[in-house]
């Protein structure tokens, strides 16, 4: 009788520390859901609704260039690595190819600017031919890392992620970035831009 009273005592205890560790993990549960919500809609105000794309890998190139191609107002890059191959590879090497459409679009008479990050060894020939072209180029402040990869075209085009301007990051490497179509995104990364460009 006292064995069964005992083992009774003990599922009760065991019943009674379910029911607590489920409550609590609900609760838990809840508030991350309330608290998840609260952030999903200041992002959705923010985002102002923006049309989102994956480019994964490989695809990165082809959409920047396509982009770049379609631009007919300003081209705003601030960037890691722009590793270009003008003297030393061929044309149709991917950050060459990027380049020249900057150059073109310069020549074209758009607001073409470009922030490069200036520890970055293969950024000064980069630099270099960029602005013997006559595109707007600048190094970043000397006090901080820009690792930045951001585009904004024609102010509400955006591309951000981990892609640099290099052969292998455009053709080989695993890469994750986004394509965004938002005018409230791109005033919010063009008030950014502005700010980096005005600090060097």
């Amino acid at each position: 009788m006292a064995r069964r009273k005992t083992f009774n005592s003990f599922l009760l205890m065991i019943v009674f520390f379910l029911l607590f560790t489920t409550a609590y993990f609900y609760e838990k549960s809840i508030e991350f859901k309330k608290e998840a919500l609260s952030y999903r809609n200041k992002y959705l105000r923010c985002s102002g609704n923006a049309t989102v794309k994956v480019l994964n890998d490989q695809s990165y190139f082809l959409n920047l260039t396509h982009w770049l191609s379609k631009a007919n107002k300003s081209i705003h890059i601030i960037i890691y690595e722009f590793k270009t191959y003008n003297e030393a590879g061929p044309p149709e090497r991917p950050p060459d190819i990027v380049a020249g459409y900057l150059i073109n679009k310069s020549e074209e008479g758009l607001d073409v600017k470009v922030i490069l990050e200036g520890s970055v060894a293969p950024n000064k020939d980069t630099y270099n031919w960029l602005e013997k072209e006559g595109v707007n180029v600048k190094w970043d402040e000397k006090s901080k890392i820009t690792h930045d990869k951001l585009i904004i075209i024609d102010g509400y085009i955006v591309i951000v992620g981990s892609h640099n301007f290099s052969y292998y990051a455009m053709t080989r490497n695993h890469e994750a970035s986004l394509l965004l179509i938002s005018k409230k995104v791109g005033e919010i990364e063009e008030e950014y831009f502005k700010q980096v460009w005005g600090s060097i």
